[in-house]
């Protein structure tokens, strides 16, 4: 890990949740790449890199606590996930990251979906050298072939309307949405004219004052 993000005190934005020395490294390493990389490829939001510890990796990495409970809940024996318009692997990737030497043997293995093909190389890069192994699919969402899933994730990319559209084969397949959303929740609840075919839960985020995550589960499953 780059010592120079240490002395900022960029990764003390992490140390609040349950990761090992080796996870944080890797994290340490996507970091690093996301910033070689975003001098050619805009990756991330360029202002927001100074925080990307917070605003991205925590962000992220809050999701892993509600995965595990709702498995727990469910009883789900099938940790697999699907991660739609992954971009720089968020949050899908550092899920991934995270989670691979876990004590519990509780990992989720991600299959990570992103039509552009530089980022999609990325993504492939930041698996081969933290070696973790994820799926890259390189297709549009329409494109992919539904199969089951416990999860599928997305985080910045449409509304919800249209996020739970694009998911739909996911969702009537059992998986369980978990959608980063901003403060524009609300509004676009309202406007959801579909939303009675699904079950929606509201969980707030850590990481922003108005953020929430959505848990969306399918009715019709």
């Amino acid at each position: 890990m780059a010592l120079s993000l240490l002395d900022r005190g960029k990764a003390s934005d992490v140390a609040g949740f349950d990761i090992s020395a080796l996870a944080f490294s890797r994290l340490g390493h996507f970091v690093d790449l996301l910033n070689r990389w975003q001098g050619v490829q805009n990756l991330v939001s360029p202002e927001t890199l100074e925080a990307v510890w917070w605003r991205h990796i925590a962000d992220s990495l809050q999701l892993i606590r509600l995965m595990d409970s709702l498995s727990s809940a469910d009883c789900l024996t099938q940790r697999e996930g699907i991660d739609l318009g992954s971009g720089a692997g968020l949050p899908g990737l550092i899920v991934a990251l995270a989670t691979a030497d876990r004590s519990d043997g509780l990992r989720y293995d991600m299959t990570l979906v992103e039509s552009n093909n530089r980022k999609a190389s990325f993504l492939r890069t930041v698996s081969r050298e933290t070696g973790v192994q994820v799926s890259v699919l390189a297709q549009r969402i329409e494109h992919v072939k539904p199969v089951p899933k416990s999860f599928v994730t997305s985080r910045a990319l449409a509304p919800i309307a249209i996020l739970a559209d694009l998911a739909s084969g996911w969702l009537n397949l059992v998986a369980i949405g978990l959608f980063h959303k901003g403060g524009e929740i609300e509004r676009e609840l309202a406007n959801w004219s579909d939303a009675a075919c699904f079950a929606v839960v509201n969980h707030p985020s850590i990481s922003y004052p108005n953020g929430r995550i959505l848990e969306v589960r399918s009715r019709e499953t």
